[in-house]
């Protein structure tokens, strides 16, 4: 199987993102443009060339989100991440919240 955009063949695809910290928050605002090509899939289009596939209209989608992040303690992170996605006319919101744990357990072995 050939290597393809991750979201798919025929797929024009951008994905922008701008960070900052100012330990310990942080900030990230990303913004995702997709063009899919409607009827094309990873699984039933087959690997030739098409004049109907290439002259067909794309579907245009856009996606915004700000994450706005907490470092605790040097090894557990909260983040709160809202987004809108805008697909053929409609808006959707979403609100993403997750948190990150990191920490190291080492013993010595021996001696």
């Amino acid at each position: 199987m050939p290597l393809t955009s991750p979201y798919g063949p025929g797929v024009f695809w951008t994905d922008v993102q701008i960070g900052m910290e100012w330990a310990p928050l942080g900030a990230t605002l990303r913004y995702v443009l997709k063009g899919r090509k409607p009827g094309v899939d990873l699984y039933s289009t087959p690997y030739l060339s098409s004049d109907a596939i290439e002259a067909a209209d794309r579907q245009w989608s856009h996606e915004i989100s700000v994450t706005l992040g907490y470092q605790l303690a040097g090894y557990l992170a909260l983040a709160v991440t809202p987004a809108v996605k805008v697909r053929d006319g409609s808006a959707e919101v979403t609100l993403e919240v997750s948190g990150d744990l990191r920490k190291r357990f080492a013993a010595s072995v021996g001696e």
